[in-house]
């Protein structure tokens, strides 16, 4: 506690409790206090026995390696502000279900941030987001993926995409390079205006071309079965 400016720094938290909340706002022998600092050594990463976090305090950036192999988490309240998911911020975390609970704000997500998520079964790559290298890598329950008109070149991951199976790619202003892993099973595609795709095509059954493609590399589904 700062009693100078009325706020608070969290100095630890607990490593084997299944819900915790971070408040906003803590009180002190009848005097309120804002909670603004996450000490340096503060993390989640390791507790499996976790299954709910809330998160009230104002922030920016969720540290990397932050909920790191909470095994159990599956629910979870970010405070609007975040824009910032750092590098491995919740890799393993493998009862996550779906990344709704991403505010709003985040517009940067970091190097293999869900590396590991087995438990997702669908992912958007939205627009107005920054995605780093191999952010979903290994994230084998994954049966979708769709791809906003984003304005840079997308790169899911290397592997672990065994359940993939429909990827859908938007109209985009400007060309895109997509490369989806290699080991993806994927059988249906949809893909939009000014894209460029790598992937493996010997499971490939169907392709969906968006109204205004006009144009489709030449070799771009050499080596489809169907």
């Amino acid at each position: 506690l700062y009693t100078s400016n009325k706020t608070a720094k969290v100095l630890s938290v607990s490593q084997d409790a299944k819900s915790i909340t971070i408040p906003a706002i803590v009180t002190y022998e009848d005097e309120d206090y804002e909670v603004v600092e996450l000490g340096y050594d503060v993390t989640f990463a390791g507790n499996t026995n976790l299954t709910s976090v809330t998160i009230e305090m104002p922030l920016t950036e969720i540290p990397g390696s932050f909920f790191m192999k909470c095994t159990k988490l599956s629910s979870i309240k970010l405070p609007e502000g975040v824009s910032f998911i750092g590098r491995g911020a919740f890799s393993y975390c493998e009862s996550i279900t779906s990344l709704g609970f991403l505010p709003k704000s985040v517009n940067r997500i970091g190097y293999e941030a869900f590396c590991g998520c087995t438990g997702l079964t669908e992912i958007v790559i939205q627009k107005g987001v920054d995605y780093y290298s191999n952010v979903f890598d290994g994230c084998s329950g994954v049966a979708s993926v769709t791809i906003e008109a984003v304005e840079s070149n997308v790169f899911i991951g290397y592997g672990g995409f065994t359940s993939l199976k429909t990827v859908r790619i938007e109209d985009c202003d400007a060309p895109l390079s997509v490369n989806l892993p290699n080991d993806a099973p994927i059988e249906e595609l949809y893909i939009g205006r000014n894209v460029e795709l790598g992937f493996n095509k010997t499971n490939l059954k169907a392709v969906t071309f968006g109204e205004k493609v006009t144009y489709v590399p030449e070799g771009m589904f050499d080596g489809a079965s169907a």
